[in-house]
């Protein structure tokens, strides 16, 4: 989480990936525990492509958790996704959507 909020941009290339898949293997809370999710929404909103694509995976992953659901919403997560929708990244539209559809799945109240 420190070298995505501080790190070089290949090594917030690198922890967006490490996040995205510590987050698929099941352990998504570790990364709102440590808090994550803001270093992952600007890496969304103005990371490198790779990262962007990587970040909205974890993002995706996260948003399945009602917790980390709300502290996305609150880091301006949801207007990060959306943008990263209307990106040409084919990797990160696709999980930025699975994101957008996981944080609706908690009801309107995280838009």
């Amino acid at each position: 989480v420190e070298l995505a909020r501080s790190g070089g941009e290949d090594a917030k290339e690198w922890a967006a990936y490490a996040l995205a898949k510590i987050s698929a293997g099941g352990f998504s809370s570790n990364i709102f525990e440590a808090d994550g999710i803001g270093p992952l929404v600007e890496l969304a909103r103005s990371g490198s492509e790779d990262a962007k694509k990587w970040a909205a995976s974890a993002l995706g992953d996260l948003a399945r958790l009602a917790d980390a659901s709300e502290a996305i919403k609150e880091a301006g997560g949801v207007g990060a996704l959306v943008e990263l929708v209307r990106s040409d990244g084919a990797h990160a539209k696709v999980w930025a959507a699975e994101g957008l559809g996981n944080l609706a799945g908690h009801g309107p109240a995280h838009f």
